[in-house]
């Protein structure tokens, strides 16, 4: 036996259930057995009980885990205490009149423990053996879970029951106050949601109305506009799109209204909120109209700079963007043998890709190997750490996704199918892993397919786009639940530097900019054509430019 001095002991409850909820959850933890070696009310000699907290008391008192009977009476309430001490066991002498001893010999204070120990309560008290399963035996994780739970509640909630009820009954009487004040404050709050939800039916028909006025102005000034002066046709047409599109969200605004007549002051000040913001769009446009009646035309064939003109439908592109999907995770193990990870979240991990006439299908890498990414707090992120642990210690991660486009068109393809630079990945000391920098020109990754047809890529335009020029985005929102069949989502961006920033290019949003990584980023050329400049990153705002795979 071995003596040291060491911390000063004290019983935790947060300890205990700690410790408990980490041993139900089968992680990297020992334990060991007690064997009972003198007959009392609640064990009999010979009956064994594996102990899975870090620290036991044991005693005649009800908050023991290892209980006697008040026929001990040289065991004293709170007599010992075994508690882990980084990888091997000290026995903490706690009573003040009775001894204890361990194997024969008096502990007067703190005690490590060796596998066949034998510990007694007072001289003449009960006695019980110290056992340490070998090897992997020794894990919790190979205690089946139903004994891991029956262990948890003989040794965690049971000494603590007279806490949880009291618990439980303060629990009791804060929800009854809560239920008065929401029942008090409840009809001062259905005034409030009555004088937004008219206040929001006010704004909404008088902005449907602004936008029928200027939907029916916008159509004139286009029938006035030379079909030759091609900034203005493009102009025209777009705020007629913009207006068409935001018509329809004020409709779908208002049939909501009607649907429900109970909505929730959240839902209506959200409402509101979307409204004031739809109402400087409309303003916005208003302008564009005035300019639009100022500005003289221009040649489609005159100087360089002035913006081809865009198609008026999108649909032509549908076939090559696809909605990405995560079907399940599987590690290749030590032996080479494939495991399922029964951990997938699949509708947190979508994305969009698309497919280039050359025949390479391209997404964002985000998309593809998600856990090579920046971990945070939330519980949706720890599946993913386990991931890249796995990576860590040097087995292959397997994901394997779904692929659909509007018309019909599937695919399926993992990971390692594709071609991914993984050169700028740098060491996060605070995670301990080796990460993808958060924005880099590398967050592409691409495989070949050769399926006939794609998109049409203009790589060299990438390099030179000028501030100010405006991007076309087609792609399904990640992470959502699409219905793809549909269509991608239109939105639109306007480049804010002039050619590459740090090989990237950089965007404003000039309306609704999807957030799902992988889309395909469109300029029109000369006869109007959309072509694949670059794909949208997972970082908001950056375009990862296609010249990176030119």
């Amino acid at each position: 036996m071995e003596q040291r001095q060491t911390e000063a002991y004290r019983r935790s409850f947060g300890d205990s259930v700690g410790a408990g909820i980490g041993a139900l959850t089968g992680s990297g933890k020992r334990y060991y057995i007690l064997e009972y070696r003198t007959s009392s009310k609640y064990h009999q000699a010979g009956e064994s009980q594996k102990i899975i907290l870090n620290q036991v008391e044991l005693g005649r008192d009800l908050q023991c885990q290892i209980r006697f009977d008040d026929s001990f009476s040289t065991v004293s309430r709170r007599h010992a205490a075994i508690v882990r001490d980084g990888d091997r066991w000290r026995l903490i002498h706690l009573s003040k009149v009775n001894q204890t001893f361990v194997n024969g010999q008096e502990v007067k204070d703190q005690w490590y423990l060796e596998n066949g120990d034998e510990i007694q309560l007072s001289s003449n008290g009960p006695r019980l053996g110290f056992i340490l399963p070998q090897g992997d035996r020794s894990m919790i994780k190979n205690i089946n879970f139903t004994e891991r739970f029956s262990l948890f509640r003989q040794q965690v909630m049971r000494p603590y029951q007279r806490m949880m009820w009291l618990f439980f009954v303060a629990l009791v009487l804060i929800i009854g106050g809560l239920v008065g004040w929401n029942y008090y404050s409840d009809k001062q709050s259905r005034e409030r949601i009555l004088a937004l939800s008219t206040q929001l039916d006010e704004s909404n028909k008088a902005q449907q109305s602004t936008i029928e006025e200027l939907i029916q102005d916008n159509a004139r000034l286009s029938g006035k506009i030379d079909e030759s002066a091609a900034t203005q046709t493009v102009s025209s047409r777009t705020t007629q799109d913009r207006l068409v599109q935001l018509q329809n969200e004020v409709s779908a605004t208002n049939a909501a209204m009607q649907r429900g007549a109970e909505r929730s002051k959240d839902e209506i000040e959200k409402a509101i909120a979307a409204n004031e913001a739809r109402q400087r769009l409309i303003d916005s446009l208003r302008n564009e109209n005035l300019k639009l009646r100022e500005k003289p035309a221009i040649d489609v064939t005159g100087p360089a700079g002035t913006e081809p003109p865009r198609p008026t439908s999108y649909s032509a592109y549908y076939p090559y963007i696809y909605y990405i999907q995560l079907e399940k995770v599987e590690y290749i193990d030590q032996a080479g043998n494939a495991r399922y990870y029964e951990h997938t979240q699949k509708t947190s991990w979508a994305g969009t890709g698309f497919l280039l006439s050359d025949g390479r299908f391209v997404t964002s890498r985000k998309v593809i190997e998600r856990w090579y990414y920046r971990f945070g707090d939330k519980e949706i992120d720890n599946w993913l750490l386990t991931l890249h642990r796995l990576v860590e210690d040097k087995l292959s991660v397997r994901a394997h996704f779904s692929a659909r486009s509007a018309n019909g068109g599937s695919l399926t393809f993992t990971n390692e199918q594709f071609i991914i630079d993984r050169t700028d990945d740098k060491y996060d000391s605070k995670q301990k892993l080796y990460l993808a920098p958060a924005s880099t020109y590398k967050d592409l990754a691409y495989t070949n397919i050769s399926l006939g047809g794609g998109l049409n890529a203009n790589a060299a335009q990438a390099r030179s786009l000028n501030a100010g020029v405006e991007l076309t985005v087609l792609g399904f929102p990640g992470a959502v639940g699409v219905n793809y069949a549909a269509g991608p989502t239109l939105g639109m961006a306007t480049a804010s530097n002039n050619g590459l920033d740090r090989g990237l290019i950089s965007v404003t949003s000039s309306s609704s900019l999807l957030r799902g990584a992988g889309a395909p980023v469109f300029l029109p050329n000369r006869s109007g054509e959309l072509e694949v400049v670059g794909v949208l990153s997972a970082l908001p705002g950056i375009i990862v430019p296609l010249s990176v795979i030119y």
